[in-house]
């Protein structure tokens, strides 16, 4: 029986499908050529038995926390702890420049208050009418009196040369 060429090709056709669709088993052959030793996928000479090599080391995960996700948490601490030193500095530093104005400001208005220095307070009221002295184990406290122009008293406390107290008396009635 004499088969047509269309019946040949469809032969030829499922032959070659069938051959790529067998399972491809990739070996690893060892070949020695001249002394020395090459790995390849394909075997040196016919006969050649392929290597047995070991599976793969894996790994497996554990039941704790995958890394990615103990950094994840790590970097996130970080960053809360980061932000948190940064809004107290901040506040700090805002805190720090009131201060600063607040005693500026008291500088320039020719007043006392409370965190001047000494060379301050005397910058602004000029040299006091009278002024007591304590030393303690907590250190110097002095205590300067203005008289007013009004009539009134503003009494100063410094601690260490640093104003801790002011007070402003009435004037008295003669």
């Amino acid at each position: 029986m004499l088969s047509s060429a269309p019946t040949q090709c469809a032969t030829a056709a499922a032959l070659v499908t069938a051959l790529l669709m067998a399972p491809a088993e990739a070996g690893v052959y060892r070949c020695t050529v001249d002394g020395v030793t090459r790995y390849s996928d394909q075997p040196c000479q016919a006969g050649d038995t392929p290597v047995d090599v070991p599976d793969a080391n894996v790994v497996q995960p554990t039941a704790s926390d995958a890394l990615a996700e103990q950094h994840d948490r790590r970097v996130d601490a970080y960053r809360k702890a980061r932000a948190a030193e940064d809004a107290d500095w901040r506040e700090q530093h805002d805190a720090a420049t009131a201060d600063a104005e607040r005693i500026r400001n008291a500088r320039v208005r020719g007043e006392a208050a409370v965190g001047m220095t000494e060379a301050d307070l005397r910058g602004a009221l000029g040299t006091p009418d009278k002024t007591r002295t304590r030393q303690s184990a907590s250190g110097t406290r002095e205590t300067w009196s203005y008289r007013n122009d009004d009539g009134s008293r503003t009494t100063v406390t410094l601690q260490d040369g640093i104003v801790s107290k002011v007070s402003r008396s009435s004037s008295r009635s003669r």
